[in-house]
């Protein structure tokens, strides 16, 4: 298995372009929500595929939704919003108004506003990766799960035909009405498109010299 080291260069480059996707998904949310909705993306890293859900485990310690799409072209894989159970919750009572900590079960019309916000926040920080970078990319069609986070990743990558090595995880931190919400997006890339990825932001850092 090929393991990837990031330098600080290159984690700040792809944390500064995340962000600017970040905002432009803060805006879209705000103007659809009525609400003043922050996101930041504090940091970024890449780490075997196999760590991730110890990761993921140590982060939240318990069950995950995930709102997550198949990515192919330049860069090849699946990219994943993850958010611990608790944050999902809260951010639906956010949004739909109600107090904080009524929301215990997700119903049907809160997954697709989960599924609304992910496909918002993926396309907005992927595409701002791809655009910034000068990657050609297609998406499927955003899908909603849930599972334990130890076992979360492993259905995302079906169906795509080279191994998968490495994970680009973005932490991202959500304020919503003073609440911080937080969440993980996750790009499975396989090994030519994150090679690709790497070379794209070596390119840039050196344009900034």
């Amino acid at each position: 298995m090929t393991e990837i080291k990031l330098t600080e260069e290159q984690k700040d480059a792809i944390t500064e372009i995340a962000n600017i996707g970040v905002g432009k998904a803060a805006n879209s949310l705000s103007k659809m929500t009525s609400k003043l909705i922050e996101l930041e993306v504090p940091y970024v890293d890449v780490v075997l595929i196999d760590e991730v859900p110890k990761i993921i485990t140590e982060r939240y310690h318990d069950l995950v939704v995930g709102v997550y799409q198949t990515m192919r072209g330049d860069l090849t894989g699946s990219i994943v919003l993850m958010f611990p159970r608790e944050s999902s919750t809260r951010l639906i009572d956010i949004l739909k108004g109600k107090m904080l900590g009524t929301t215990d079960v997700l119903t049907k019309d809160d997954h697709e506003i989960l599924v609304e916000i992910g496909n918002i926040l993926i396309g907005s920080c992927a595409g701002s990766l791809s655009n910034f970078l000068g990657l050609g990319v297609d998406y499927t069609i955003p899908r909603i799960a849930f599972n334990v986070s130890s076992s979360f990743l492993d259905f995302t990558v079906v169906g795509i035909p080279q191994k998968i090595e490495n994970a680009l995880t973005i932490y991202a931190k959500f304020k919503v009405s003073d609440t911080e919400i937080i969440g993980h997006l996750i790009l499975l890339l396989v090994q030519d498109s994150i090679d690709l990825l790497i070379k794209r932001v070596n390119e840039h850092i050196k344009e900034l010299e």
